[in-house]
């Protein structure tokens, strides 16, 4: 601020990008490193813990809130612990049943006209496409899944422009061929970046993200997000991918399995409850990783047109206003609750229900 009022120009951009890098780090903070949200999910999570250790057949752990974690209590010498996993079978059925009936979407044209009914087909085929390859269906069962163990499940549907087929795969070889000699007529121009050909087009995801993942302030299971300002998403990555995405990628410091919250139930995730390998919690070495926090607003006074921020450890790798507020929409998750319940965002799931009787059984 200082230099500002000095009048020295060339250096008024970079403190005004230091201001807001510094506002978007103590969003960060407020809201996934010591914010009431992430306290108050703290409960829910316990119950999904034990939730995925029924799921996988530890069923005799008990958890313990002095140490936070899941713990199997010794048994008397004359106990077998003999352990009948009904709920596993129960589970896929229900999910079975949920996505027997593949999702189907028709383009209806507007008027009759000769060119509105050609557009809706050709929209139909589009829309036909993009489930084939972003393997809806695998993914959309994923999801359901989520929501059927732990009560809630997300749908992530975005534009990954790093996706998708290579330029060159798009046109035919004289096309290809003339691109080919314009680059070589400027090899110095284009010396040491890759070639046009080679970059991909872009192509629409489709990921299904576990609610341990997912912060906001939601407070009830509104449709259409309805009752939230803000949602972020915390996922471990490997500082190789940050940096290989974001410019700023070098300059994010490796933790020890990701910090705040987060870190902590993936550490625990991976080491607390024995037999959960499934795959979903697999992470790279934690020297290797860092939290990045993706962070979607919802459009207001102070944000017009919403805000879209990425942070990882303190260093904001993206900070510019959100592209979703264009389509209609301010954040790209689909919110799908098992059970929903009055006056609470967190779905109730199948196997919370099903963990008394179980007990019993065994």
């Amino acid at each position: 601020e200082e230099v500002v009022a000095k009048g020295v120009k060339d250096k008024a951009p970079a403190v005004a990008v230091a201001k807001k890098d510094r506002a978007v780090v103590a969003d960060y903070e407020a809201r996934y490193l010591s914010g009431e949200w992430a306290s108050e999910k703290q409960s829910y999570e316990k119950l999904w813990f034990q939730c995925l250790s029924f799921y996988t057949g530890n069923q005799w752990s008990r958890w313990n809130p002095q140490f936070a974690r899941l713990e199997e209590p010794p048994a008397p010498p004359w106990r077998k612990k003999y352990t009948a996993n009904l709920i596993l079978p129960m589970v896929m059925r229900i999910v079975a049943k949920l996505t027997a009936d593949r999702p189907e979407a028709v383009v209806v044209p507007n008027t009759p006209d000769r060119d509105d009914v050609q557009g809706a087909r050709v929209s139909t085929k589009v829309l036909d496409h993009l489930m084939r390859v972003t393997e809806f269906d695998t993914e959309l069962r994923r999801m359901v899944e989520w929501a059927t163990i732990c009560g809630t499940g997300f749908l992530k549907v975005y534009w990954d422009p790093k996706s998708g087929p290579r330029t060159g795969e798009m046109m035919d070889f004289a096309e290809s061929l003339i691109m080919r000699e314009a680059e070589d007529a400027k090899e110095s121009s284009t010396k040491g970046k890759a070639s046009v050909l080679d970059r991909p087009i872009g192509e629409i995801r489709v990921d299904p993200v576990s609610p341990f993942k997912i912060f906001t302030d939601a407070r009830t299971a509104a449709p259409g997000w309805d009752d939230a300002t803000w949602v972020c998403e915390a996922t471990t990555r490997p500082l190789d991918y940050i940096k290989q995405k974001w410019a700023k990628g070098d300059k994010v410091a490796a933790d020890s399995g990701g910090s705040g919250m987060h870190g902590f139930l993936e550490k625990k995730m991976r080491g607390m409850v024995s037999g959960i390998g499934s795959g979903w919690f697999t992470t790279p070495k934690d020297s290797e990783t860092a939290v990045v926090l993706e962070m979607w607003d919802r459009p207001s006074t102070e944000y017009p047109r919403g805000r879209y921020a990425v942070v990882a450890n303190g260093v904001v790798l993206e900070n510019r206003a959100n592209a979703f507020t264009e389509i209609g929409s301010w954040n790209p998750y689909i919110y799908y609750p098992f059970i929903e319940v009055p006056g609470r965002f967190w779905g109730m799931g199948l196997v919370e229900n099903l963990m008394a009787p179980q007990r019993e059984y065994n």
